[in-house]
């Protein structure tokens, strides 16, 4: 069966073929088109490749933050030790001298005039300070 037949136009009915400046129209319209696309694929696939790229840039900075920061929290463990050793065992050795030199300047008034030239200001006596502060701490 011919298309003609089924749908109850003959083909004489139709309309004409284009002129060839019709043609020349469509080709150049076609073209244009083939080059738009052309154009958006090459800009999606421009878009991929940055995107690609940045994301290996951003998993490289976030790898380098995790290093930073477990070589700091190795610092900060370290630092909390060093502190926790000095509270533990060079303040109470300093106490204990600061004591001494404050026994000592009791029985030694000459000593007392030198001792409170390194008293810092408003401290009267650092053995009562000490005492406090230990009491403090308990």
């Amino acid at each position: 069966m011919m298309p003609s037949e089924h749908s109850g136009i003959s083909l004489r009915d139709t309309a004409p073929p284009p002129s060839l400046g019709a043609v020349g129209e469509l080709e150049a319209l076609r073209r244009s088109f083939e080059t738009l696309h052309r154009r958006f694929q090459l800009s999606v696939a421009a878009l991929i490749l940055l995107l690609a790229a940045l994301n290996v840039y951003l998993l490289n900075q976030v790898r380098t933050v995790h290093r930073r920061a477990a070589v700091l929290a190795q610092q900060i463990t370290e630092m909390r030790q060093a502190v926790a050793n000095y509270e533990a065992k060079s303040v109470p050795w300093m106490d204990k001298f600061s004591g001494q030199l404050e026994g000592f300047a009791k029985t030694h008034p000459d000593f007392a005039q030198v001792l409170d030239r390194y008293r810092r200001p408003g401290e009267t006596n650092q053995a009562q300070r000490a005492k406090a502060g230990g009491a403090a701490r308990r």
